[in-house]
């Protein structure tokens, strides 16, 4: 199945400039997924890694990008950094115990990742079948 028969059905999600913060009902986008559904951060790369993520190309078009791609490898990867990014933050602001208004962490990329990368509705990874398949790694040592 490529890119364009996995749209052509409903049609893309608007482009990121119309969505409003995750208001689009058919397009799951990361800070829903976080920060609304709960899904871990780990559990979110290994989707991204296993399966791709959808977003808007630099040309606004929208696609699925996959890992293995050397033309899809830059949008994976940005992915990727604005979930570690965003994790980082978080536990620096929970270190910091600064919860009242935390600072975004998004402010030094050019366009919101919220809205540039997510999947629709009904090509959702299996997050459950991910997050089961992640409890049989070995568990981090503790600190002495």
């Amino acid at each position: 199945m490529d890119d364009n028969s996995l749209t052509a059905a409903s049609g893309p999600p608007p482009p990121p400039s119309l969505i409003q913060y995750d208001e689009d009902p058919e397009f799951r986008t990361l800070e829903r997924l976080l920060e609304t559904e709960n899904i871990p951060h780990g559990v979110l790369a290994t989707a991204i890694e296993t399966h791709g993520i959808q977003g808007w190309d630099r040309y606004g078009r929208f696609k699925t990008f996959h890992r293995d791609s050397a033309h899809d490898s830059p949008y994976v990867t940005k992915a990727l950094d604005l979930l570690a990014h965003h994790l980082a933050s978080a536990e620096e602001r929970s270190e910091r115990r600064h919860r009242d208004d935390p600072e975004d962490c998004w402010e030094e990329f050019e366009e919101s990742p919220w809205e540039q990368f997510g999947w629709k509705k009904g090509l959702l990874p299996d997050f459950d079948a991910i997050k089961a398949s992640e409890a049989g790694e070995p568990s981090m040592p503790r600190l002495p």
